[in-house]
């Protein structure tokens, strides 16, 4: 998917307001960190093509039967998860969670081989520690700005609220931009809660707008308590210059496992590529085939699949998005070692 590149004085409003909000998102980090090391001290304690064998595990390590172990979100996110675990069993073994911070803190104590999770927490504790790899990122867009009464043209809620999750976050960063490139800084405000809250507050009318993760969004906007003004990769080609994607969910690792895991995650890197592709072409059969397992009805799973944007560019495309993504979040570029060799 290609967007044409945007210049001029909206662009240069989006882009300056993005600076000015790094120091929320440093600030971010940091509380991120302090949560991420919190959970971890309490929980202390041949080919990569497609063939019937099975990668090796780490040599000499006597684990050679042992499937890998994925940690992954309950989320429309997780969709290619859930298709791998249930086409690869012998392979691959998932485990669903709620607490993001709790699982990276398993990920590091070694009781889980890969970690499907936000970008942001990944990126953070690479940050803070240098101890995970990315090894692949899917999923760029999953939400979608959601307002109470139907509207085209957001200078209709000028006096009203928008919500986004917690100061400082993406979404709050991406918000006083995309306000800023409209020239609506000074007459929308934005408010915080976390999604479920939110979605009530506009279900409710006691909200103008708030930007929903899917099948949040979906869920609303079938059962006409929201209605989709943009979906995130729309509103985030418009403040980045051009480009949609911005990262949302990766799979990460730890470092040390890099050497003897490299051939098992390309393998699953060429795996979910091509899940992805057929997920795009057909989300209506991912969706009959993994509703039950998120607890929404197909339709809704349906219609979030629609909406969120999967991809698997390559390499050299991801590391490029990733910098420019940090960029204008006024986040440091990452190192070549952020990212592990999955070519």
């Amino acid at each position: 998917m290609t967007y044409s590149q945007r210049s001029g004085p909206q662009a240069g409003r989006a882009s300056t307001l993005i600076r000015h909000g790094a120091g929320r998102v440093a600030r971010t980090i940091v509380a991120l960190c302090m949560l991420v090391m919190v959970a971890i001290a309490a929980g202390a304690t041949g080919t990569v093509e497609e063939s019937a064998e099975r990668a090796p595990r780490a040599p000499g390590s006597g684990e050679a039967s042992r499937p890998l172990t994925i940690l992954y979100p309950q989320a429309i996110a997780s969709v290619p998860v859930l298709e791998l675990l249930a086409r690869y069993p012998d392979e691959y073994r998932g485990e669903s969670f709620n607490d993001h911070a709790q699982a990276l803190a398993r990920l590091i104590n070694g009781e889980a081989d890969l970690l499907f999770t936000g970008f942001t927490l990944g990126y953070t504790r690479y940050a803070s520690a240098g101890d995970l790899v990315h090894v692949m990122t899917p999923v760029w867009g999953a939400s979608a700005l959601m307002t109470a009464r139907q509207t085209d043209d957001l200078s209709s809620l000028a006096g009203g609220t928008i919500y986004a999750p917690f100061e400082g976050s993406p979404i709050d960063v991406y918000l006083r931009a995309l306000l800023d490139a409209r020239g609506l800084s000074g007459s929308i405000r934005i408010a915080y809660a976390p999604f479920p809250q939110a979605a009530a507050l506009v279900a409710e009318g006691r909200a103008d707008a708030a930007v929903l993760v899917e099948p949040i969004a979906s869920r609303l906007e079938i059962a006409g308590q929201a209605f989709r003004y943009h979906n995130i990769q729309d509103g985030w080609a418009e403040v980045s210059g051009g480009e949609p994607r911005s990262p949302q969910v990766s799979f990460f690792a730890r470092r040390r496992d890099a050497a003897a895991r490299e051939i098992e995650w390309t393998l699953l890197v060429r795996r979910v590529a091509a899940l992805v592709e057929e997920l795009t072409a057909d989300p209506a059969r991912f969706a009959a085939d993994h509703a039950e397992a998120l607890g929404f009805p197909a339709p809704v799973v349906e219609r979030a699949l629609q909406n969120a944007l999967f991809d698997a560019p390559d390499a050299g495309e991801t590391v490029r998005i990733i910098a420019e993504y940090n960029r204008v979040m006024g986040l440091a570029s990452p190192s070549p070692e952020f990212y592990a060799s999955v070519e």
